[in-house]
């Protein structure tokens, strides 16, 4: 409820949550409130809530309450269907493991241990369907997707209700997944949740096989990673053990070493919704250009693509003391010029004692199929943070300079030329920091990994490694 009314922007006076006993007869009518709850009355959840006053007279609009009115009921609709349809979705989760059984992998362990994560409270399901599929040489991917009586539980039992926005749900990119060798796929849908919290809602995946091994359908559950995943550590939860013990192998750094300890953390610390729906390469990508990242204050960018191309993530690296809410505007005109989409959601994480400020900004596209962007499309953004810092340092310094103009009124010219030769008040490591940002860009297409120069130092040539920040195992083994 306080969700929508905070998606209208509607300010909250009141809101009182009772939880009190009443009777109401066959039809549902409330016949009176009782003292206790009985074998006549029930103990229901209650609302009361008082917003502004939305009428002609104080300028409001007169449709506001009819259409506040029919979205809460819709909210409250949502709830229900959840709810009722709660522990069969569950019941649905566990048989998906069944369902996956027939077409058994090497990872089919490691899935099974997933999906009863998933179950143990660490997904809020709101809705699952099953699907069939049938060749259709006219459907997109030459597939098409037929719901499974009886399936629909939770929000998805509503015929009319849809996860993605026409073609998105059963096409190209869903095709793929369908024909390719994957089991498990969690991507976030078209669609926001009414229920629980505001945002996208994921959608977890799971293929069905027959007894020859052969994908027949797939399970699609909707809903939310609760708090408890989110705030698990990766080693904890199936599924992205692996994958971060694979990352973490093939980067071959000593686990007790320097780098190996700082590349598990900064694992466990990548944002978790990007790790669900990361790929091993990109991540692993990623991962190492970040580790050396961390050897130099600048500006990064780490982007990917979602599988079905409608969302495009972008992490985003500043230096702490250059980053504030105008540079973070910056960063999202920028971004939103170079995909051609609109930025959704910026969530911020990583730890507060690092030199560097992590941003995550989410953009969905305009057009599914437009190309990903070229790396000199994004590197404007290093740009934006020295200027944006040159014009905050000379806002700061403007009282402090004509202070000093009036204390000393002969040394003005002097101090202006210093000023343009050196910048403003700058230190040496101030001057190093601007001619060291350069933007360390890895973008992910779907199907396309195309990064920065981010591999093995033994697969540098000679001028690259030279121009590679050294990582601690390398000045280790220069001292030696």
């Amino acid at each position: 409820i306080t969700n929508e009314l905070n998606r209208r922007e509607l300010g909250v006076a009141l809101l009182a949550h009772p939880v009190m006993a009443v009777r109401r007869d066959l039809d549902g009518d409330l016949i009176e409130v009782a003292n206790e709850a009985g074998p006549r009355a029930r103990r229901e959840s209650l609302m009361h809530i008082e917003i502004d006053r939305q009428t002609d007279a104080d300028g409001g609009d007169p449709g506001t309450l009819d259409a506040l009115a029919a979205a809460l009921t819709r909210v409250l609709a949502e709830v229900r269907m959840a709810v009722e349809d709660w522990r069969p979705m569950r019941q649905a989760c566990l048989d998906a493991v069944d369902d996956l059984a027939p077409g058994r992998a090497e990872d089919f362990d490691e899935l099974t241990h997933f999906l009863q994560w998933l179950e143990a409270n660490h997904f809020t399901f709101l809705g699952h369907r099953r699907y069939r599929y049938l060749d259709d040489a006219e459907a997109a991917g030459g597939l098409r997707y037929e719901v499974m009586p009886g399936s629909a539980l939770g929000i998805l039992r509503r015929d009319e209700a849809r996860l993605f926005d026409e073609g998105v749900g059963g096409g190209e990119a869903m095709g793929r997944f369908a024909r390719g060798p994957g089991r498990l796929l969690i991507v976030k849908t078209d669609r926001r949740a009414l229920v629980h919290r505001d945002g996208a809602m994921d959608c977890v995946i799971v293929k069905t096989y027959d007894s020859d091994g052969r994908a027949t359908g797939e399970h699609r559950f909707a809903g939310l990673f609760t708090s408890t995943a989110y705030h698990a550590m990766a080693a904890d939860v199936p599924l992205l053990r692996r994958r971060v013990a694979r990352v973490i192998a093939r980067a071959g750094f000593d686990p007790n070493g320097h780098d190996g300890k700082t590349l598990g953390a900064i694992l466990d610390s990548y944002p978790r919704d990007e790790l669900f729906q990361i790929d091993d390469e990109t991540l692993f990508d990623h991962a190492v250009g970040i580790l050396q990242l961390l050897e130099r204050q600048r500006v990064a960018l780490f982007a990917r693509r979602d599988p079905v191309g409608r969302f495009a993530s972008c992490l985003v690296f500043a230096p702490r003391e250059r980053f504030d809410a105008a540079l973070s505007e910056r960063f999202a005109a920028i971004l939103q010029a170079a995909w051609g989409g609109d930025v959704l959601s910026v969530t911020g994480s990583g730890s507060t004692n690092s030199a560097l400020v992590q941003a995550l900004y989410v953009l969905r596209l305009r057009a599914p199929d437009a190309p990903t962007p070229d790396l000199a499309a994004l590197e404007g953004m290093q740009q934006a943070a020295p200027a944006h810092q040159q014009v905050a340092r000379d806002d700061q310094r403007q009282p402090e300079r004509a202070q000093r103009r009036d204390l000393f009124p002969q040394h003005e010219d002097g101090e202006r030329e210093r000023e343009n030769d050196v910048g403003l008040a700058r230190g040496p490591r101030e001057v190093c920091a601007d001619r060291l940002v350069r933007p360390v860009v890895a973008i992910a297409a779907p199907q396309e990994v195309q990064t920065a120069s981010h591999r093995q130092p033994e697969n540098l040539g000679p001028c690259e490694r030279e121009k590679r920040p050294p990582l601690a195992e390398d000045r280790h083994e220069q001292r030696k």
